[in-house]
């Protein structure tokens, strides 16, 4: 797990040198776009409350959370690293595969 840690970190830190003010693309599971991804969960279940949760308080406060980061460093980002995109090889040698999903979202 140590060396998967550690090529992922890889990645991210050369992705950070990546020029990408201007990539932009909509993924539900992006941490700036919590509040949209939760305006369209809500439609699943009936009248405005999602068990034990006041959906617009949450909706509200994630805008809120957007707003104070909004001066956050963002770079690209994989998202989507699991054991179907990671190919071991021969010797430990390891990759990772699929970059299909990524994102500019913060940089953590």
């Amino acid at each position: 797990w140590r060396k998967l840690g550690k090529m992922v970190a890889e990645i991210s830190e050369r992705m950070s040198e990546v020029e990408c003010e201007n990539y932009v693309r909509h993924h539900n599971w992006d941490p700036l776009n919590a509040h949209k991804t939760l305006e369209e969960v809500r439609k699943y279940f009936p009248g405005d409350r999602i068990p034990n949760v006041n959906v617009d308080s949450v909706i509200a406060s994630l805008k809120t959370i957007e707003t104070d980061l909004k001066d956050i460093p963002k770079r690209l980002q994989h998202t989507d690293v699991n054991e179907y995109n990671i190919i071991l090889g021969e010797d430990d040698e390891m990759w990772i595969i699929d970059f299909n999903d990524l994102i500019l979202s913060y940089r953590v």
